[in-house]
Formats: C-alpha cells, structure tokens, sequence
C-alpha cells in the first residue's frame, strides 16, 4: 500500500541520513564526497558513450541504443558498421524538457535560468498549480534554483509532470 511504502521510503531515508549518509538524488545516498559521478552525468543531461551490447549513449541530444545481441553487436562492428537498434534525435524544447525532469531528480534542483525557463517559470508561478507546489512545500524555488523538497520527493513523477505540462503547453 502506499502508505506503507511511503513510510519505509521515509524510514530509510532518515536511517541513512542518521548514518551519514546524504542523499544527492531522489533515490541516491553517499558519505561525503561519495557521490556517483556517472549517475550525476545523466541526470544533468552531459554527453556520455556507451560500449558493448545495449549500451546507451546521449551525445549532443542524441540518444543512441545498441543492439543488445552479443553476436549482432559483433557482426555490425565486424561490418563497419555502427550497432545501433535506436536512434533518437531530441529538439531544443525536448532537451529543455528533459533537463528539467532530470535536474529535478538532485536534490541541489535545476538551475532555471541556465535552463533558460526562469522568466516562463517566474510568470507561471504567480497563480495555479506551481504556486499550490510551493505553499504545500512539495517544491521551493530561491528566484533562480527549484528543488523538489522532503515531502515531494515520494511523489516526484507527479510533480515533474505538474511542472514541465505548465512550463510546455
């Protein structure tokens, strides 16, 4: 039930924070100076290649999937030719999209000005469903960074879909 699981989430996370441990992301701890650095990479959205049988990449907002059979994978490169099953070219809006989705996911937030969503952001946040997130304290933003606080961080997807449908309708 859900209200058993969001206990236990909150249940661990105060167990691991009494232990030392920071959380860095929604569903990541680390003692200081711990944290995974190639995990960090994909939820700010940073260029990284992937090698091997269904390995993903995402280099200049492309994301790319190799085919996930060894003796195919082998049989393409053997070819000269690239192992890709998918392909995914994103738009600039998409990229923004995802930039936020994912930098929602830190606990630091998502720098909306070097996003370039700030003044969106800012006009939207005046009334409706983003002003409602915040007086709840499910999010809080300092006039550039939104984070997603304590108590929304068990109901991130929601949140995330909240924001980016008022931001990108």
């Amino acid at each position: 039930e859900e209200d058993i699981f969001r206990k236990m989430y909150y249940t661990i996370k105060d167990m691991l924070e009494d232990s030392g441990f920071v959380q860095y992301e929604v569903s990541n701890f680390s003692k200081s100076g711990f944290r995974c650095k190639h995990n960090i990479s994909y939820w700010k959205l940073k260029n990284y290649v992937g090698f091997g049988p269904s390995a993903a990449s995402f280099i200049n907002g492309r994301y790319l999937r190799n085919v996930s059979d060894l003796n195919t994978y082998v049989n393409l490169i053997d070819s000269g030719l690239l192992p890709f099953e998918e392909v995914i070219s994103f738009n600039d809006e998409e990229i923004k999209k995802l930039k936020l989705s994912m930098g929602l996911r830190l606990i630091e937030g998502v720098n909306l000005e070097e996003l370039g969503v700030k003044s969106l952001f800012d006009r939207r946040l005046a009334s409706g469903k983003l002003l409602l997130l915040e007086e709840s304290g499910y999010i809080s933003y300092n006039g550039t960074v939104l984070k997603v606080e304590r108590e929304g961080l068990f109901i991130l997807d929601f949140i995330e879909r909240i924001i980016i449908d008022e931001l990108f309708q």
